[in-house]
């Protein structure tokens, strides 16, 4: 399974060309969290259930003033930022950054999730 991760700016040409599962995770200054929830993604992604599919995940930076960007980024996660102080709309533009990168399954989930429901993210992928 190849997991493609990008950083993305407005008019940037997105790096996909096939079908893949996106997780879409909405964050406001979530840092003590973020990395513990990327990490349980990652270990997810890695499901044999999943055989070849392709998975990105996207962290959507929603008014966030510390280290939840830097953190997702070294994670390898790709990021879009909003100020709508919104979940719904930070739910929204990554779903809309997702598929317009190709994705034909989207996930979503919160940055509170834990190693041990990674299994479940891994069997709803």
């Amino acid at each position: 399974m190849s997991i493609c991760f990008a950083n993305y700016a407005d008019n940037q040409v997105l790096p996909w060309e096939i079908s893949l599962i996106a997780v879409i995770v909405p964050a406001h200054n979530e840092e003590d969290q973020i990395y513990a929830c990327l990490s349980a993604l990652h270990s997810a992604t890695r499901c044999t259930l999943l055989q070849s599919e392709q998975v990105i995940v996207v962290v959507v930076l929603d008014a966030c003033t510390e280290n939840t960007r830097n953190i997702a980024l070294h994670m390898g996660a790709t990021t879009i930022a909003l100020q709508a102080r919104n979940v719904g709309a930070a739910r929204a533009l990554g779903a809309q950054l997702a598929l317009a990168a190709g994705a034909r399954w989207l996930s979503f989930t919160d940055a509170g999730i834990s190693a041990r429901r990674a299994c479940c993210v891994a069997t709803a992928l």
